[in-house]
């Protein structure tokens, strides 16, 4: 993505190099916890952080970027 970034010169744009259909943080961790027979995590109630998802609007519109394998 960086490299993608520097070779169409897209600067001024906020780009988040996540995988656009990536789970919440706490069914990630939790599900990596389970898998590894440890004890989950836990989070905080406080609902700012509850509803926070980070997108990769700008790395599919800006630089026709596609994701190439799945979480």
């Amino acid at each position: 993505i960086l490299t993608e970034i520097l070779k169409q010169q897209a600067f001024g744009h906020i780009f988040n190099a996540v995988y656009p259909k990536h789970p919440l943080k706490k069914d990630y961790y939790t599900k990596k916890a389970e898998l590894q027979q440890l004890e989950p995590p836990t989070f905080s109630a406080d609902s700012e952080t509850q509803h926070k998802k980070v997108t990769s609007t700008n790395v599919a519109k800006v630089l026709k970027y596609a994701f190439q394998t799945e979480i």
